[in-house]
């Protein structure tokens, strides 16, 4: 597992602690896979919206430590906004899809 920071363009091989996932590759030519780190028990709700805030994958929910493919192979190129809500928190991480 590769992470890069987008605001300091540091790369890491593992999730920093307190992240609840990673996403790889990123940038992506749509297919992303997302895997849950060890520190949280407690089950995902993910969605994925545009830069007007629009969803543009049906919500789902990722619960342990099974890693899932996401398609994204359909939407136009551009930067996109994972976002994943558990207990009432909130953890956001910019996409890349790339053609």
């Amino acid at each position: 597992t590769v992470n890069v920071d987008f605001n300091t363009g540091i790369s890491t091989n593992e999730a920093n602690e307190g992240e609840w996932f990673t996403v790889q590759p990123n940038p992506s030519n749509g297919i992303f896979q997302l895997r849950p780190s060890t520190t949280g028990k407690e089950p995902l709700r993910i969605s994925v919206r545009n830069a007007l805030g629009q969803e543009v994958l049906a919500p789902f929910t990722v619960a342990g430590q099974r890693s899932i493919d996401m398609d994204l192979s359909d939407v136009a190129a551009g930067a996109y906004y994972l976002l994943a809500t558990r207990n009432g928190e909130q953890q956001v991480i910019k996409i890349m899809v790339q053609r």
